[in-house]
């Protein structure tokens, strides 16, 4: 058997390029208006009651936050982990070749950032989130607070795409099905890591995909070490 490994080049990986026409939502989602998403924005300014909004991301919002931040922490989610679950037929898919997308499924503990944001413009901050994640009346049950460890202690923070269920989600998905999914899916450009975020060995999907079996087996480490924070590791892929 030989020794050989094969690299996997940012030129090569150009190679496979090729033009996905843009298909658009299915008809059967419901889109939000301007008014509705302003509503949303105001009800969670509201539910935090005078007190810090903090955000917390496990994925692109790390890399790609698109919100002005005005303190960032490491952070750890108890009871949540990645995965990779949200089927689409579109952005990152096709009809003919489905993609998958990562949100936080229950069970387990998730590293990431947790992001606050400033007060003097809280409610165009939330507004900008809403935006960017909840575009459709069907998904406006996919915001919530949850409770985050910290270094300097304990905070509460909203998290999207926490919990999901219903018609294109797939839970527990193994994780060979879940790294041959990723390695031939399709991304548009906006969607993808920075630039120095490419690792050389396809492998490293799969160890991307393992990352929610990491989460969800450090919770039983995390229960016999005490409240110890998570460090969380370096992204290479999104984890939202």
């Amino acid at each position: 058997m030989s020794n050989r490994t094969m690299a996997l080049t940012p030129e090569l990986v150009a190679l496979c390029w090729r033009k996905e026409e843009k298909r658009g939502w299915d008809e059967h989602w419901t889109p939000l208006t301007d008014g509705e998403q302003d509503a949303l924005a105001e009800r969670l300014c509201r539910e935090a009651g005078g007190q810090p909004i903090w955000v917390f991301a496990y994925g692109s919002l790390i890399w790609r936050p698109t919100f002005e931040a005005a303190e960032h922490r490491r952070a750890t989610a108890i009871g949540w982990h990645r995965s990779f679950c949200m089927d689409l037929t579109d952005w990152r898919g096709t009809p003919e070749q489905p993609g998958l997308m990562m949100a936080l499924d229950r069970g387990g503990r998730c590293g990431g950032v947790a992001y606050r944001l400033p007060q003097h413009a809280l409610f165009g901050q939330v507004s900008a989130l809403v935006r960017r994640e909840i575009l459709f009346r069907e998904d406006l049950g996919m915001v919530r607070w949850i409770p985050l460890r910290t270094a300097a202690g304990d905070v509460r923070a909203l998290v999207f795409w926490a919990g999901p269920t219903g018609e294109g989600i797939s839970l527990k998905l193994p994780l060979e099905k879940v790294a041959w999914v990723l390695l031939r899916g399709i991304s548009l450009q906006h969607s993808v890591p920075p630039r120095g975020t490419f690792h050389p060995r396809p492998q490293s999907l799969a160890a991307a995909a393992a990352g929610g079996r990491r989460d969800r087996a450090n919770s039983c480490r995390g229960r016999r070490a005490g409240a110890r924070l998570e460090q969380p590791a370096r992204h290479r892929w999104p984890s939202h």
